[in-house]
């Protein structure tokens, strides 16, 4: 078919729309919805070419074909059209990376973050620069002038480092800048509540039946993140076999993980299928999932007296008391979705006290 200012928007399950009109030139449609024009041909030697134009929303239909038009015309003239674009800006690049690598292998809540970053501190500070032009000594500058927020400048740290790892794959640059740059010190702080503790929250949060609060409910009965709890849908819970399947794309791992939920667990979930018609547990207006809970949970931490308590201590919280119940450490890391069981290992002075307490049993 040839695209059309209306065809290009229409619904479907084609990951690519093609124009019949103009070999090569197309609509990408990725899971997240999103659209980009596209060029994806081969020439006579069977060398193919991939270029995104842009996003729909942003270039005319018109703008892109046009564009397409000189860049094929050059490939069917036996050119290199992108032969010169290898040292691009990096302000081309995030978007390069956003959207081959972001967009695909990692979480919404990553993404966010990244976006923050992009805005805040990588676009400003590197955003007019070609990509060969960021050396160490401009990187270290960056660094040195986050030093009041030196765990922001860590995560700085590893996207660079990451992106400029793609850049060497993609042939954009020969070395990564980032190598041999130190990242600040941070104090590890994790924050375990007791069984009196807990159970003052749970008295807060039964005091009204608000979404955040049952989100938060939720996060301390089955020790998930905040993310995996807050994009949850319906059809992930089996409530029959008592069991959670969370989906790859909404962990932290990029894993499926299956997990067993309690009762209490099944009736937040049954009572949340009253209230709500569409497909997320924890859906604002829109019917999309909620982004924040910040606002509700800076209350209830102040009722509880607990002003510095995170919200994701209520993980860490989850795997004490699991611990301090004699529960192996294997399963522990089972249910929290650890990749490696020596991230589960910062709860061994728990597992210390539960085998201290079992040894004079004898």
């Amino acid at each position: 078919m040839k695209l059309n200012n209306q065809n290009i928007f229409t619904k479907t399950d084609q990951k690519i729309l093609w124009d019949d009109q103009l070999k090569g030139f197309g609509v990408r449609i990725y899971e997240s919805g999103k659209r980009s024009f596209i060029i994806q041909i081969r020439d006579k030697s069977k060398k193919q070419f991939k270029r995104t134009i842009g996003n729909i929303n942003l270039v005319s239909l018109k703008q892109a074909r046009d564009k397409a038009k000189r860049i094929l015309s050059l490939i069917h003239l036996g050119n290199d059209p992108f032969a010169k674009d290898k040292d691009i800006y990096f302000k081309n690049f995030i978007n390069e990376y956003i959207e081959k690598v972001s967009s695909r292998t990692k979480s919404i809540k990553s993404q966010l973050n990244e976006k923050s970053l992009y805005k805040v501190y990588l676009i400003p500070y590197f955003g007019h620069l070609k990509i060969s032009q960021i050396n160490k000594n401009k990187i270290r500058k960056l660094i040195f002038d986050m030093e009041s927020k030196p765990v922001m400048a860590n995560k700085a740290h590893n996207l660079l480092s990451h992106m400029f790892n793609i850049a060497i794959e993609w042939d954009l640059v020969k070395e990564n800048p980032l190598k041999g740059i130190k990242k600040y010190p941070e104090e590890k702080r994790n924050v375990f509540l007791n069984f009196e503790q807990i159970e003052q929250l749970i008295k807060v949060l039964n005091k009204d039946c608000s979404l955040s609060s049952m989100a938060i409910k939720m996060m301390i009965l089955t020790g998930a993140r905040r993310s995996e709890v807050l994009n949850s849908t319906f059809d992930q819970f089996d409530l029959i076999n008592h069991y959670w399947n969370r989906p790859y794309n909404s962990t932290k791992q990029r894993k499926t993980h299956t997990v067993p939920i309690s009762d209490k667990v099944i009736e937040i979930v049954t009572n949340l299928r009253k209230q709500q018609s569409g497909e997320y547990l924890f859906a604002n207006f829109k019917g999309q999932p909620m982004q924040d809970i910040k606002k509700k949970w800076q209350k209830i931490r102040l009722e509880i007296n607990m002003p510095h308590l995170r919200l994701h201590d209520l993980r860490h919280s989850f795997a004490s008391f699991m611990a301090n119940k004699g529960i192996p450490i294997r399963l522990i890391s089972e249910l929290l979705g650890h990749s490696n069981i020596q991230t589960t290992l910062r709860y061994a002075h728990v597992f210390d006290k539960s085998l201290k307490k079992a040894v004079n049993l004898i």
